[in-house]
């Protein structure tokens, strides 16, 4: 403890705002080794010690919009064996063609599973009583939604590299498939 600082015992304990003084009377001479900073250019490093570093962002954007987030937790593997979508929301850029892409077949695969866990917990009853325009919604929508997982499943497993790579399923496919989804969640 510095010599110049006396305290009270109630203080010394952390009571309240005596204990946030306290804690904050034993910091103040303390140089930060982590400097945060908006502008490096507002910095002048010749008064930084051997042991102090800065934020070392070039441009605050890559932190502050929910775009440089994305793509911040989109590189997290380059330095971490960690999956990002473990600890964070699955995250798209939506201006970006690629990114659309990913988030359409994402919420086509969640609905698939959606449709699966939904068919899991019921009695087998209920998928009949679920009725549409067209009639019942038969078994075909379990069977694609059991065929989406596997194709997203062998995707991740990568078991589909030296496999010849099938034709996109048709937009009306995936209308029908949508639409006895949300029939079938109601």
């Amino acid at each position: 403890m510095p010599k110049n600082l006396h305290l009270d015992n109630d203080t010394r304990k952390g009571a309240g705002q005596e204990g946030f003084n306290f804690k904050a009377k034993l910091l103040c001479n303390v140089k930060p080794n982590l400097l945060w900073i908006p502008k490096s250019e507002t910095l002048d490093y010749s008064t930084l010690s051997q042991d102090q570093i800065i934020n070392h962002f070039q441009s605050s954007k890559c932190f502050t919009t929910k775009a440089g987030l994305c793509t911040l937790v989109e590189d997290v593997h380059w330095f971490t064996d960690v999956d990002p979508n473990s600890f964070i929301p699955r995250c798209y850029r939506l201006r970006e063609i690629y990114d659309r892409e990913k988030f359409i077949d994402d919420f086509r695969q969640t609905a698939a599973r959606g449709i699966l866990k939904r068919v899991s917990n019921s009695d087998p009853k209920w998928l009949a009583e679920k009725t549409t325009d067209k009639g019942s919604v038969h078994t075909d929508i379990i069977l694609k939604s059991i065929e989406i997982c596997e194709t997203y499943l062998n995707q991740l497993e990568h078991n589909d590299i030296d496999q010849e790579r099938s034709k996109p399923k048709p937009p009306r496919y995936w209308e029908e498939f949508l639409s006895d989804y949300y029939r079938v969640i109601e």
